[in-house]
């Protein structure tokens, strides 16, 4: 099947843990074209479905191995891309996402998650009690909202949830 093909190919490309000249001038391709897929998003005019299918297809396939998840790590900005399809593209490629994901996370350590996705660790009340003016290192009282990494993820499963029921409600509606 195509599937298969194309997981063939990624396994022959990038079956080494370090990459040469040209396995990483089509690993930058790919990254490439997802950062312009991502970024035509909005007009739906210019954003492939299909295109975009495939390029997350690849990545899928080069994150089975974990030299292929190493490989991908070091790109924030393909990163950052596949958080924004997960917020607004379709429904399979947020599943393609979501897979993809579940594979690269456990290899990016949640500082540098942070950092990618500019947000930061939540602190929990027993990390300090009271937080430190910058400048004069002296302890306030005043406690400032955080964007954090749970916030993120937490706002991504709410979406999903609002549109599964939104669409359970038009389907049962219909009848």
């Amino acid at each position: 099947t195509s599937a298969d093909l194309q997981e063939h190919l990624v396994s022959i490309l990038f079956e080494q843990s370090h990459l040469t000249d040209t396995q990483n001038k089509v690993l930058m391709h790919v990254v490439s074209a997802i950062r312009k897929q991502t970024l035509s998003i909005a007009d739906k005019n210019s954003f492939n479905d299909d295109y975009c299918f495939e390029l997350l297809s690849l990545v899928s396939a080069l994150s089975g191995s974990s030299e292929g998840c190493d490989n991908l790590v070091y790109h924030e900005s393909l990163i950052q891309d596949i958080f924004k399809l997960l917020h607004m593209g379709t429904k399979r490629i947020q599943r393609q996402v979501i897979l993809l994901l579940r594979r690269i996370l456990s290899q990016i350590s949640p500082d540098k998650l942070c950092t990618i996705t500019n947000t930061c660790i939540p602190r929990f009340p027993y990390d300090e009690d009271k937080l430190t003016d910058k400048l004069t290192d002296k302890p306030t009282d005043k406690q400032t909202p955080r964007r954090t990494v749970l916030n993120k993820l937490l706002a991504y499963i709410m979406k999903s949830i609002v549109l599964t029921v939104k669409s359970k409600g038009k389907r049962s509606g219909e009848g």
